[in-house]
C-alpha cells in the first residue's frame, strides 16, 4: 500500500510541489554493504545520516527522486571511472545528438567525461567546450587535446548554439536549478540536448546500485521530460529511445522475469524493451 508523506515536509525538486507518494526504502547500511561488494568501495562518507533512504514519486510532473538525496563525491566518481563501461567511447545518444548539432558552431557539454563527444565534434570542425568535476576524466581529455574543463555552469560568459549534458540529470539534487543555468547558456532558438536512463524502461525492476543513491538521485521519465515546458520557457523538439542491444538483452529478461506478475500482458513487456534512454532534443525560447 502507498503511503503519502506530510505535505508540510518535503516537495518535488524539480516543481516543488509536494503531492508526493513513497514508493520505496532502503536501508543505508544495506547499500554501503552493496557497493563494497560489488565495486570494492566504501560509500558511507556519501550518505551519511538517516538509516532509511525513501524512493518518492511526484505526481504532478512524475520525476522520481530520493530523501534524503546525498550526493555522490568526487571520490566516487574518480573511482567508478576505472569501470571500463563508465565513460564509454561511442555511446548511443552521441550519434543521435549528431544529428541536430550538423549546423552547429558552438557546443558547451556538461559533464563531459573524457570529452569523447567534444572529441568528435572537434573532428568536424565545430568549438565544443566539456566541463567535467571528475579530474581524472578531466586530465585524460586534456592529455588527448581536448577542450575540456573542471569550472561551473556560473563561470561560463558565453552563449552555445547547442548545450547538452549526457546522462547528468538523474545525479543532482536540484534539476531545477540546473536547468535555468544550462538554459541560460544557449543562445536564443539554441538546443538543450538531454539524455537520462528511461525508469519507464526495465530498468525500474532492477536491483541496480547505479540507479539509487549517492549514485543516481533522481529518475527520469517521459512525463516528467515533457513537464518541463511547463516549467521552462522551451519546446521539446523530439524524444528518441534507445534500442537495446544484444549485450545488454540479458538484463533486460532478467529483470522483467523478476516483475511479471506486476505487468499486464506480454505486449507491455515487448513495447518496454524497445525503450531504455531517453533523449530529448528542446528548443530554448
Amino acid at each position: 500500500m502507498k503511503k503519502r508523506l506530510n505535505r508540510s515536509r518535503i516537495t518535488c525538486p524539480l516543481c516543488r510541489n509536494d503531492n508526493i507518494t513513497i514508493k520505496e526504502k532502503f536501508n543505508r547500511n544495506q547499500i554501503i554493504a552493496g557497493w563494497v561488494k560489488r565495486f570494492g568501495y566504501d560509500v558511507s562518507e556519501d550518505i551519511k545520516g538517516s538509516t532509511i533512504i525513501i524512493r518518492l514519486n511526484c505526481n504532478t510532473c512524475g520525476l522520481g527522486f530520493f530523501n534524503p538525496m546525498p550526493m555522490a563525491s568526487k571520490e566516487l566518481y574518480a573511482h567508478l571511472a576505472n569501470e571500463p563501461w563508465y565513460y564509454e567511447k561511442n555511446k548511443w545518444e552521441y550519434y543521435e545528438a549528431v544529428q541536430d548539432t550538423a549546423t552547429c558552431r558552438t557546443l558547451l557539454e556538461i559533464g563531459s567525461g573524457r570529452g569523447e563527444f567534444i572529441a568528435q565534434l572537434q573532428a568536424r570542425g565545430i568549438k565544443g567546450i566539456g566541463l567535467e568535476i571528475n579530474e581524472k576524466a578531466k586530465n585524460e581529455a586534456q592529455s588527448l587535446g581536448r577542450a575540456v574543463y573542471d569550472q561551473n555552469i556560473e563561470d561560463i560568459s558565453e552563449q552555445f548554439d547547442v548545450v547538452c549534458c549526457f546522462q547528468v540529470l538523474e545525479h543532482l539534487a536540484d534539476p531545477e536549478r540546473f536547468i535555468k543555468l544550462a538554459l541560460s547558456k544557449v543562445k536564443p532558438g539554441g538546443l538543450f540536448i538531454i539524455a537520462v536512463p528511461n525508469n519507464d524502461s526495465y530498468i525500474k525492476y532492477e536491483r541496480n546500485l547505479i540507479n539509487c543513491p549517492p549514485h543516481h538521485v533522481t529518475r527520469w521519465n517521459t512525463r516528467s521530460l515533457r513537464f518541463l515546458t511547463c516549467l521552462f520557457p522551451l519546446s521539446i523538439e523530439r524524444i528518441s529511445y534507445e534500442p537495446i542491444t544484444s549485450e545488454r538483452f540479458h538484463l533486460v529478461t532478467d529483470a522483467y522475469c523478476s516483475a511479471l506478475p506486476n505487468i499486464p500482458g506480454f505486449i507491455g513487456v515487448i513495447y518496454r524493451i524497445s525503450r531504455w534512454l531517453l533523449l530529448p532534443v528542446i528548443r530554448n525560447f
